[in-house]
């Protein structure tokens, strides 16, 4: 009787292991912790600016580097603006545009993500200035969380910018990285972070 009900047991958990959303380590080719810069190829990608620590114009973040290409295609998709960060030659961090085509996919693959509601962030010191709205969905796969976030209003250089981007990023990478300035490669995902935390 016991050997019968283990056999039940084990029949009723298959259809729910069918059905389990895959865990993501990254976009396409590109994996968190994986891909490094020799495999990227060199007719897509070219390699960022020197990045520096935050508040500084002269200190810089050896241990940093970064790769972007203007449009490739991941997955049958075309991805545009794509920035991939490296930590010692490891890949921690993935930017690009969050296409309706991208959204599809990445919802199709790991179903929909946890919402986050608007939120409004003053970037801008100016007095009077507009406030950034930012909203969006979120991932998390262990260490590695993904974020779609949609961002419309005044930055922090007092400029009006609207975008929507899905950013992937390894947290205890990031960590380590923490003092340097990735705004630019990483738009809105600090400030994101501290919203559902």
């Amino acid at each position: 009787m016991g050997q019968l009900h283990y056999c039940l047991f084990l029949l009723l958990l298959l259809p729910q292991s069918g059905t389990s959303q895959p865990k993501f380590v990254g976009l396409g080719q590109y994996q968190i912790a994986t891909t490094t810069p020799d495999s990227l190829n060199k007719t897509d990608f070219s390699e960022g600016g020197q990045t520096y620590v935050k508040g500084t114009l002269a200190l810089e973040c050896p241990h940093i580097r970064t790769f972007l290409a203007a449009k490739t295609i991941v997955e049958d998709i075309a991805i545009t603006n794509l920035v991939l960060c490296f930590f010692d030659e490891k890949l921690f961090a993935i930017s690009c545009d969050y296409s309706d085509a991208l959204q599809n996919m990445f919802q199709k693959q790991y179903g929909l993500g946890t919402h986050k509601k608007t939120m409004n962030h003053q970037l801008c010191s100016q007095p009077g200035s507009e406030s950034m709205a930012l909203w969006g969905e979120f991932w998390q796969n262990a260490d590695i969380m993904a974020f779609a976030i949609h961002a419309k209003g005044i930055t922090n250089d007092c400029t009006y910018r609207a975008t929507n981007s899905l950013i992937i990023i390894s947290q205890t990478m990031s960590a380590l990285s923490s003092e340097c300035n990735l705004q630019e490669q990483l738009p809105f995902a600090e400030t994101f972070t501290k919203t559902i935390k």
